[in-house]
């Protein structure tokens, strides 16, 4: 860490002989976000309702020691392969490797001490930005390949929050990199009130452990299609019964229109009592709904339950590394991993 930098930061603990630190991020707007290198994690984001009050619509702990008692990757950058990848095996080049399985039979989020789980140093930072790099190495949680990666959280005065991830590998690997923010645009206790549009006409059908069957289905006729702005707790109604029964609500990855690699506009999200409106754009291929089907913890004295936020995670498709007919999440020796996620803040 640049030394000149310490007085710009909070230090809000150790974790491994590590100081982990907060910084914020302000716009011109007035819009702040706060960000810890604990995980690389987006702690708050605090921005105005159409009355000009400003409240947080992002889940976050206020402590170190909450984000480490908990498991619900609140915020956090995952990976090495967010998501889930059956029976934690997959294979590169006839080389078959075995990845830590925390899921069941699975591996979810890149298995247990992953990077949500490790203090990344901060390597540069200003108002408007800052710049987190940590490493996983060579075999760590069976991965091959020892990967750099780099990310960078910037604020512009547009109202865009930009995620770059960049990273290189010493080996081919699979890599898919995502951010786990759980988001509530209102002051209400859950999301139900929220309207959904993504802009997907297919997605990835799942079985009863949320790996996808391989199948690409469209949306067409079913819970699944929001192309047209949908009320959150309307696709939740009880008559969607299978899905329901698989995941108790949506954990379920869409595949976005006209995906090219370059930033396309995956989703928004929008809530009618406080005129809040997120646009979210990806050069990922997929996306995934999560509606905080578990969710149970409690942020200063309030207890967080099942549809109180929601996650839209963009992504390479779970269980890619088994499926070939996805596109491919395989990182090749020396190649650049770049992939871009960008959450636009609108008031009406």
């Amino acid at each position: 860490m640049i030394a000149n930098q310490l007085n710009h930061l909070k230090s809000i603990g150790v974790h491994d002989g590590l100081h982990v630190y907060q910084c914020e991020l302000e716009n011109s707007n007035g819009i702040k976000v706060s960000i810890i290198n604990y995980g690389a994690t987006i702690q708050s984001v605090i921005c105005p309702d159409k009355n000009d009050v400003y409240r947080n619509v992002v889940l976050g702990f206020e402590t170190l020691k909450a984000y480490k008692n908990h498991n619900a990757y609140l915020g956090c950058t995952v990976g090495r392969y967010a998501n889930r990848i059956a029976g934690g095996t997959f294979a590169i080049n006839d080389n078959v490797y075995h990845v830590t399985k925390n899921e069941g039979d699975n591996c979810l989020h890149g298995g247990e001490k992953t990077l949500d789980k490790k203090v990344w140093d901060i390597i540069d930072l200003d108002r408007q930005s800052v710049t987190m790099k940590t490493e996983s190495v060579d075999g760590e949680e069976g991965f091959p390949g020892h990967v750099e990666i780099t990310v960078r959280f910037s604020l512009d005065d547009q109202n865009n929050l930009e995620i770059n991830y960049q990273a290189e590998s010493d080996k081919d690997t699979v890599l898919n990199l995502t951010n786990h923010s759980y988001f509530n645009l209102s002051a209400h206790p859950n999301i139900l009130d929220h309207q959904l549009q993504i802009n997907a006409s297919y997605f990835t059908p799942i079985d009863p452990q949320g790996i996808p069957t391989g199948e690409i289905k469209p949306v067409a006729n079913s819970c699944m299609d929001f192309l047209n702005a949908t009320r959150v707790g309307d696709a939740l109604h009880p008559n969607n019964v299978e899905l329901l029964k698989i995941t108790k609500g949506y954990d379920h990855n869409f595949v976005v229109n006209d995906y090219d690699k370059t930033l396309t506009k995956a989703a928004t999200l929008s809530d009618p009592h406080s005129g809040r409106i997120m646009h979210v754009f990806t050069t990922k291929p997929g996306v995934q709904l999560y509606t905080g089907n578990h969710l149970d913890l409690e942020i200063s004295g309030q207890h967080i339950g099942p549809y109180s936020a929601l996650c839209l995670e963009t992504q390479h498709f779970p269980n890619a590394p088994n499926t070939p007919a996805f596109p491919s999440a395989v990182l090749k020796k020396g190649e650049a991993y770049s992939e871009t996620t960008v959450y636009q803040f609108v008031v009406e």
